[in-house]
């Protein structure tokens, strides 16, 4: 039996993140460094174009660099001929439900389909995750997509 999956890309655009975990395997933190813009515009640009697949933006957080994240959405043009672009994130920059809102609106506006969140666990409590943004970030993430 063959199995035909679904390509999946995982690109991660920052090393920046609003935790230290200590089991990172990319050692991303806050003092983590960030893809320039030009450099990222030059891979999205060469992203496959056709075909079903699936692109997860990840890093670090990418909303550690916002500014970079709504530049990568925006030359990648969201989702077309049969992509699928998903955001990895924390959590941690929901501080503001309608701040969190805004964030979400703007991003789903550049073409994103979804988050996908790691889990809100003492690993990552410990590492500086907040449990409120989390869960708002969760909740807000519910109602926008």
């Amino acid at each position: 039996m063959v199995h035909d999956a679904k390509r999946q890309i995982s690109w991660a655009i920052t090393n920046r993140c609003f935790l230290a975990c200590d089991h990172c395997l990319v050692e991303s933190g806050p003092s983590g460094e960030s893809m320039d813009v030009r450099s990222a515009a030059r891979v999205a640009e060469h992203m496959p174009r056709g075909g079903e697949y699936s692109l997860e933006i990840t890093g670090g957080d990418p909303f550690s660099d916002l500014e970079l994240l709504r530049e990568v959405l925006k030359v990648l043009g969201g989702s077309r001929e049969g992509r699928r672009v998903t955001i990895h994130t924390t959590g941690q920059w929901a501080v503001d439900d309608e701040a969190t809102r805004r964030t979400l609106r703007g991003i789903r506006e550049l073409g994103a389909d979804g988050l996908d969140f790691l889990c809100d666990d003492e690993i990552h409590r410990n590492a500086g995750l907040t449990s409120e943004n989390y869960h708002r970030a969760v909740r807000i993430t519910r109602e926008v997509f």
